[in-house]
C-alpha cells in the first residue's frame, strides 16, 4: 500500500516506513532529515532568513530530492513546477488556500492509498492558520471520498470540527459559554478552554453509539506533549516558525547535522 506522509514544520515524524513518500513544505528539511519532496511556493522575500537567497538554494539543491515550486526555478535545478492545470482539470475545482493545501490535493492526484498529516496544526495550537482549516477539510473529504485513509496525530484538527463546535449537531449540545469564548477565540489567540458537550433529549443511547463507532478511513494517534507545547502559547507553532526564519535550527535529536547544513 503506497503511503505519503506530509510533515509540518514543528517537528520531525519519527515513524517513517520502507517505501514510504515523505514530503516536507518550506524549512521542513531543518528537522526532517529523510525528505523525499519539498514544496515551496512563497517567495523567498517573505523569510527573513532568506536575505541571501544563495544559501537557501545551497541548502535545497544539497538535498538532492524533487522541489515543487509555483514555477521552475533555475537557481534549482530539480524544481518542478506544480502541475495546477492537471489537478484543475482533474478535480473541477480551484481552491488553494495554503502550499499543505496543494500538497494534500497533489498526494490525492497522485493517487496514494493513505495519507499521513503530521503537526499539521491550524487550531487551537496555531490561530495564524485557522482560515486553512476550511480548504485542508475539503481536500480531506476530496481524499475520503476517493477511498484513501487519513492518518493524523490527535493534535491535528482536520477531518473533525472546531474543538468548541459539536461532532453531531442536533444529538449533543456544547457549553454555550464554552463556545462563545471559542468564536472569540478565532480573532483573539487566547488559551482553550475544555469544552464538553451534553446528549439533547432523547438522542443520548444514538449519540454514544455514533461516536464509538470506529473510522475505517480516519485513524488518530497518540501524540505525546512536547516542550513547546509546554513552554510557548497557544500559537506555539508561529513562535517556532519565526525562530526558524530567523535561522536558528532546531536541535537534531540524533544530534547529526541536517543534511544541506554548513559543517
Amino acid at each position: 500500500m503506497a503511503r505519503v506522509v506530509i510533515v509540518g514544520m514543528l517537528e520531525a515524524y519519527d515513524g517513517v516506513q520502507p517505501g514510504d513518500e515523505v514530503w516536507g513544505v518550506n524549512c521542513t528539511y531543518w528537522h526532517q532529515h529523510n525528505l523525499t519532496r519539498l514544496y515551496f511556493f512563497d517567495p523567498l522575500k517573505q523569510w527573513p532568513t532568506m536575505r541571501k537567497p544563495e544559501e537557501f538554494y545551497r541548502e535545497v539543491n544539497a538535498l538532492d530530492i524533487p522541489v515543487v515550486t509555483r514555477v521552475h526555478d533555475p537557481a534549482i535545478p530539480k524544481s518542478v513546477a506544480f502541475p495546477i492545470e492537471e489537478l484543475t482539470r482533474e478535480f473541477g475545482v480551484v481552491y488553494y488556500a495554503s502550499t499543505l493545501c496543494y500538497m494534500l490535493a497533489h498526494a490525492i492526484y497522485e493517487g496514494f492509498d493513505e495519507i499521513l498529516l503530521h503537526k499539521i496544526h491550524v487550531v487551537p495550537s496555531c490561530f495564524k492558520y485557522a482560515d486553512q482549516k476550511a480548504c485542508l477539510d475539503f481536500w480531506c473529504g476530496v481524499a475520503l471520498g476517493r477511498g484513501i485513509k487519513l492518518t493524523m496525530g490527535e493534535d491535528v484538527c482536520l477531518a473533525r470540527p472546531y474543538p468548541w463546535d459539536t461532532p453531531l449537531y442536533g444529538y449533543l449540545h456544547g457549553n454555550v459559554v464554552a463556545m462563545e469564548i471559542g468564536m472569540m477565540q478565532r480573532a483573539a489567540t487566547l488559551s482553550m478552554l475544555p469544552v464538553t458537550f451534553t446528549p439533547v433529549d432523547g438522542t443520548a443511547e444514538v449519540a454514544e453509539a455514533v461516536r464509538a463507532m470506529p473510522s475505517a478511513h480516519v485513524s488518530r494517534y497518540p501524540v505525546a506533549e512536547t516542550e513547546a507545547d509546554v513552554t510557548l502559547p497557544r500559537n506555539h507553532t508561529m513562535a517556532l516558525i519565526k525562530r526558524f526564519a530567523m535561522g536558528e535550527r532546531p536541535p537534531a535529536k540524533d544530534g547529526t547535522v541536517p543534511k544541506g547544513d554548513a559543517q
